[in-house]
């Protein structure tokens, strides 16, 4: 899954890769560290957090997201973080979206 990314979203504080899969819908995985986030309860904060926002953002085409955190997450504030997951979503959507346009082009001049 990691070499074979066709999607990158890239922050100081996480950092998704995603690529197409054959479901009809949006997979996600979780790596959060015990390296970056120190304790039990963070982690699962985060993952809870990180969940929830992948779960009510519907304009995700059918892809496979892995999330990485990054440990700078750890000094952002609950807020900060819905934010930048907010934000994270709606970057993977429109690149999802744009190159998918693309792929459909090129398959349509291919086909007349």
């Amino acid at each position: 899954m990691f070499e074979a990314n066709q999607f990158k979203v890239a922050h100081p504080n996480y950092l998704i890769l995603a690529r197409y899969n054959h479901c009809r819908h949006a997979r996600l995985g979780l790596v959060v560290s015990k390296k970056n986030i120190p304790t039990a309860i963070a982690r699962n904060r985060i993952k809870r957090s990180i969940r929830e926002s992948f779960r009510l953002h519907p304009s995700l085409c059918a892809v496979d997201a892995v999330f990485l955190v990054r440990g700078g997450i750890r000094s952002l504030s609950p807020i900060e973080i819905n934010l930048l997951l907010q934000r994270s979503w709606v970057r993977l959507s429109q690149k999802c979206n744009h190159r998918k346009e693309a792929i459909d082009a090129v398959v349509t001049d291919l086909t007349d």
